[in-house]
């Protein structure tokens, strides 16, 4: 799902309902997040992401549980107390 992130992101930001999604750290540097610097928020996580895969309810065999990639909460009109808040 990273891969359509600009347009899922394009199409939420259309709608323009409160939304979080998780997506990798280097995305607040594309152009179409700069075009809304003013209305995101952050959430960055104290540790690394790890995501886990389920294929019909299980995990497949082999699946490494590990990420190599650093992940942040993008918040849109969730009006936070802060605009970026580390997790402890």
């Amino acid at each position: 799902p990273f891969s359509k992130s600009k347009e899922v992101i394009t199409r939420l930001k259309e709608l323009d309902k409160p939304f979080i999604l998780i997506l990798p750290s280097n995305k607040i540097n594309t152009q179409y997040f700069r075009i809304m610097k003013n209305e995101i928020q952050l959430i960055i996580p104290k540790k690394r992401i790890h995501f886990d895969k389920q294929i019909n309810g299980e995990t497949p065999e082999g699946w490494k549980n590990s990420c190599y990639f650093d992940c942040f909460y993008y918040c849109y009109k969730m009006n936070l107390k802060k605009d970026i808040i580390w997790l402890e």
